[in-house]
């Protein structure tokens, strides 16, 4: 085989090559449309999720979930652990931005 049918085949190869596309879950469809209307996670009244880590309870109660915005902390807890976010309906005001 000459050096161009080598290249032809191997251009073959990896024109065949597809990668499969994304799963639409149900996370990632809610996850789209939250950052499409300007939304930073999910919550209730007992918890919240940022768009970051999505629905870590496994959906368990997310028929009471909303759309919400992050707040900056105001509990006093440690907001490092894991549960701490603080995601509610209103806008927060950003110092940052006019």
């Amino acid at each position: 085989m000459s050096e161009y049918e080598r290249e032809q085949d191997r251009r073959y190869e990896c024109r065949m090559v597809r990668v499969a596309p994304k799963p639409w879950t149900v996370a990632r469809i809610v996850a789209e449309w939250l950052k499409e209307h300007g939304y930073d996670g999910l919550y209730r009244q007992e918890c919240g999720c940022l768009l970051g880590d999505l629905i870590p309870c496994g959906g368990e109660g997310i028929d009471d979930c909303m759309a919400g915005y992050r707040h900056r902390c105001d509990c006093g807890g440690d907001c490092e652990a894991l549960h701490c976010v603080h995601v509610g309906p209103e806008r927060p005001i950003r110092e940052d931005k006019p």
